[in-house]
């Protein structure tokens, strides 16, 4: 047994000593430089593709079988320009040479020094490596198959492999995309991975390089650093303190009129394993934190609006993938930013940016399922605070900041391939104080158990919803089709009751003094409603404020030139609970000063105002309505309006035992123009109506029926002006309150009935008025009185509108009027004259020339002397001079017509008239006025 022994030692030694000798004799006399043509020949004919070997070859036998190959490179495709698709300055390789023997693979270091690699696609879409892979193919088909070895018995793989490490130095990558005029380069890469082996050894591997992009335009560098853990046979990777570091010089993006540039840093650590048997990936400790500044730059009217932008982040997770079942699990996941935002405008008055500041926290729990396209977050909670500050606007005013927080919580499910999300339990609270914001304070909420969206489809459904603002208490529904293209929402709304007071008090609004104090005190509403891009409905309407029920429904048709129709109803509306108080209503406010004289400007041409460019046609009906203390029942009207030119036809309403009917128009553009009015009134007790709006007793009362047909040109301020139409007014039953033209007043005349004992009251059965109006001046066709004893007449009765005032010649006629010592006196001439914007400056006297003629016409010639001789000194106010028109007083012991004992003086006409209105004074309800 010992002499084979030792002959197998002998012979193993022979073959080590052989190999020792081949090593260190090999290399001395075999030149590797000479097979450069055989080499490229090799890889041209498995590529198709031109190879080149510029450098030396340098061969190593032991103790290490090795070889550093120079510079190489393989040509590019054609059409991809001159420099070559893959290029390295110096590779190296060596296995150790002994343990070959006993099938163990050691591996030293594999280093590649400037490796470049070139991948291009041209403008049709072709690429530089498409004919490698045609060529290959090719090769393919046509090399015959060759049988399948079977292994022979004992073999076996390698016992043992070995790499003491991977270095690949300075190389260079390059994709260039021609279509997208986009190129890419990773510069400066430097890849070391330690010693890797069959066992399970852990191995550092650090990656290192630069980056450079054109679209977006984009610098930086990058860094990683991990030790892996290989353990082949349970198929298990780990990967542990891995730290990947992002530096982002330039980040730019630029688009028409707007830039975008981004600089900032990111780092990501984590500790992970890896099984690709069961498809699992445990990530553990996962965080990223994050520095980034973004300037953003675009066009504003007359000027540049720019955005300086800066956050922090943190964000701190676990996370497992199984990627064989496509699933993706994150577990506490918690964001944290702090970030800051400084607007400004070249265009703006503003003393400097705007800017807001605030710090963002987000937790919950994610899974997806990218087989199933699903994801889902469960307690997905947001809250942040945040600092706005508003620089002040104009010189002299103050900066203003406002300060505040909101929360957001809510469960979601997505599914992306069909484009759903539902939100689950959302709940949205803010809050914000400061000056810019009414009463220095906001708070919002809104909640909904579920919202449902769909971005493929555009669809929104909001089955019902909560929100609360300032004193609102609202819940409502919202459904959203096509929100991508047209949009289409319907939904509806509610609003709890509540107080207009303390909303607008909340909201610092001015609280309007109104005359009931209890008035907007409790509101309320609810409604359904639709809008589009280009329509808006709300139906179902039902709004209350106080004790006013509104209900209808509303269209608008088109934005830009809107075509409104409505359809409304109250039951009561009390419009003077809403009217300023009277001591506030009647305080006079003082005079603008007047404007300074200047140049008129240059008139240009008047806008399109909304008014004109809106139609609108619908109607109001009211159940009852009182305004400045007049009261109507079912009112009933019809608005339309087109053009700027509007019309109420038809209007109605019951008022004071009686039926109002009208048509009313006017144009509505810069101002009111061109009024009209078309009015038929029908037993209508005008008493009553002037009783509620005087707040006393009116003037005049009676059962009206009225026709007035009323037109103005030019503004309302001055329509006075310029009014035409036409009236015809009957009263009956009635009264004049103030005026005392009856017989019985006359009596005051002659001194049958003392002055003031009669009541200022004129009962009449009719009264009765017929005028046209032309240019605001009034031209009575026919006046008159009729009462139970006597008659009043009017002939050439004038009222101007634009100056308040108004002439009437009258005349009364009765058998009433006491005769003067036998001469019947049935006729009495009458002028009312004066402004009837005061009532109390009108004037009732007699027609002096109208009188003396009756008085003539009536009196004999032996009757006329009887009754100077007998009366002349006893008629009141000198009436006896009038009896002879001669207007001389012949006197007869009594008074003249200067009321002087002895009389004998000339009376003149004036004198006359005086003595005339001293005993007419009662005609007014009282005596001689001073």
């Amino acid at each position: 047994m010992r002499k084979p022994f030792k002959v197998g030692l002998i012979i193993f030694g022979v073959l080590v000593a052989l190999v020792i000798v081949a090593a260190l004799v090999l290399p001395m006399v075999v030149d590797p430089n000479q097979y450069k043509g055989r080499i490229a020949q090799e890889v041209q004919k498995a590529t198709g593709r031109e190879f080149a070997v510029e450098g030396d070859i340098d061969l190593s036998v032991f103790p290490w079988l090795g070889v550093e190959i120079g510079r190489m490179h393989m040509a590019n495709a054609e059409g991809f320009g001159d420099e070559p698709m893959i290029a390295v300055e110096n590779a190296e390789v060596r296995v150790k040479l002994l343990p070959l023997l006993s099938r163990e693979l050691i591996v030293d270091t594999v280093v590649i020094q400037n490796p470049v690699i070139r991948l291009a696609k041209d403008e049709q879409g072709r690429t530089n490596w498409q004919d490698i892979l045609d060529h290959m193919e090719r090769q393919a088909a046509e090399k015959p198959a060759e049988p399948e070895q079977p292994q022979e018995p004992g073999a076996s793989p390698l016992q043992k492999v070995e790499l003491a490490g991977l270095e690949v130095e300075n190389g260079l990558l390059v994709w260039s995309d021609m279509q997208a005029k986009a190129s890419y380069e990773v510069r400066e890469l430097n890849v070391d991975v330690g010693e890797l082996s069959m066992e399970a050894q852990p191995f550092p591997v650090s990656v290192n390089c630069a980056f450079v992009a054109s679209q977006p335009q984009a610098s930086g560098n990058l860094e990683l650093n991990s030790v892996i853990t290989l353990m082949l046979d349970q198929k298990t990777a780990r990967a542990e303190r891995t730290n990947l570091k992002l530096n982002i010089d330039k980040l730019v993006q630029q688009a028409e009129g707007s830039t975008q540039s981004v600089t900032g840093r990111l780092a990501v650590a984590a500790n992970a394993v890896a099984d690709w048997g069961q498809g699992v990936a445990d990530i553990q400790g996962l965080k990223l934190t994050s520095d980034l500044r973004a300037d953003l730059e675009s066009a504003s009217q007359g000027g540049r609006a720019t955005q300086k932008i800066s956050a922090q982040s943190t964000v701190a997770a676990d996370a497992v993938v199984r990627w064989v079942e496509g699933l993706a699990r994150i577990n506490g996941l918690a964001l944290t930013t702090d970030y800051t935002v400084n607007m400004a405008d070249s265009a703006a008055k503003a003393a400097g940016p705007q800017s807001i500041a605030g710090h963002v926290e987000l937790v919950g729990n994610t899974e997806a399922n990218w087989t199933k396209s699903v994801a889902q977050v469960d307690g997905l909670k947001v809250n942040t605070t945040f600092t706005l500050d508003q620089p002040a606007s104009q010189a002299g005013s103050q900066p203003q900041r406002m300060t505040g927080k909101a929360s957001l919580a809510t469960d979601m499910r997505t599914n992306w391939a069909e484009g759903l999300a539902q939100l689950g339990k959302l709940a949205l609270t803010a809050e914000a104080n400061g000056q810019a914001l009414p009463s220095g304070k906001a708070n919002l909420a809104f909640g909904a158990e579920t919202m449902n969206v769909n971005w493929t489809t555009g669809r929104l459904e909001l089955p019902r919803f909560t929100a609360k603002a300032y004193v609102l208490d609202m819940t409502g529904s919202l459904q959203g089709e096509s929100l991508l293209e047209k949009p289409n929402l319907r939904g509806s709304l509610s609003v709890a009751e509540f107080s207009p007071r303390a909303l607008m008090q909340a909201l610092a609004m001015e609280i309007p003094k109104t005359a009931d104090a209890a008035a907007l005190k409790n509101a309320s509403a609810k409604l359904n409603f639709q809008a589009t891009q280009d329509s808006a409905a709300i139906s179902n309407l039902e709004a209350k404020l106080d004790e006013t029920v509104l209900t209808g429904k509303t269209t608008v048709q088109g934005f830009e030139r809107p075509d409104i129709a409505f359809t409304l109803a109250a039951n009561r509306l009390n419009a003077d609970r809403y009217m300023p108080p009277k001591a506030a209503a009647e305080e006079k406010k003082p005079a603008p000063a007047p404007a300074p004289t200047s140049a008129p400007a240059e008139k240009k041409p008047a806008e399109e105002s909304m008014l004109q460019k809106m139609t609108v046609n619908g109607t109001v009906n009211v159940g009852q309505f009182q305004a400045m203390n007049v009261k109507a029942s079912d009112v009933r009207m019809t608005v339309r309006g087109k053009d700027g030119v509007f019309h109420v036809d038809p209007f109605s309403a019951n008022m004071y035992s009686g039926k109002v009917t009208a048509t009313a128009g006017a144009t509505l553009r810069e101002q009111i123009t061109n009024p009209s009015l078309a009015l038929n009134i029908a037993n209508l007790q005008i008493g009553p109506l002037l009783d509620d709006y005087l707040g006393k007793l009116g003037w005049i009362g009676g059962s009206t029926t009225a026709k007035l047909d009323l037109s103005g040109q030019g503004a309302l301020d001055a329509i006075m002006k310029t009014l035409d139409g036409s009236g015809d007014v009957t009263i009956q039953h009635g009264l004049l309150r103030g005026f005392n033209i009856v017989p019985g007043a006359v009596s005051q005349l002659f001194g049958t009935v003392a002055s003031g004992s009669l009541e200022k009251v004129t009962k009449f059965d009719q009264l009765g008025a017929r005028f046209d109006i032309d240019q605001g001046d009034l031209d009575f066709k026919r006046l008159f009185m009729v009462t139970a004893d006597s008659k009043v007449e009017s002939k050439g009765a004038k009222v101007s509108l634009a100056q308040e005032s108004l002439s009437m010649p009258l005349t009364m006629v009765s058998n009433k009027i006491p005769n003067i010592k036998g001469v019947p006196i049935d006729t009495l001439p009458l002028v009312l004259s004066g402004s009837y914007s005061d009532l109390s400056n009108l004037k009732l006297g007699v027609d002096e020339k109208a009188f003396q003629q009756i008085v003539q016409q009536k009196a004999s010639g032996a009757v006329q002397k009887e009754l100077q001789k007998q009366l002349g000194g006893k008629l009141p106010g000198g009436l006896g001079d009038v009896l002879d028109g001669s207007g001389k007083s012949e006197g007869s012991g009594g008074t003249g017509g200067t009321g002087q004992p002895g009389g004998g003086k000339k009376s003149s006409g004036n004198d006359v008239g005086k003595a005339i209105e001293e005993g007419l004074g009662g005609l007014l309800g009282g005596g001689k006025k001073k």
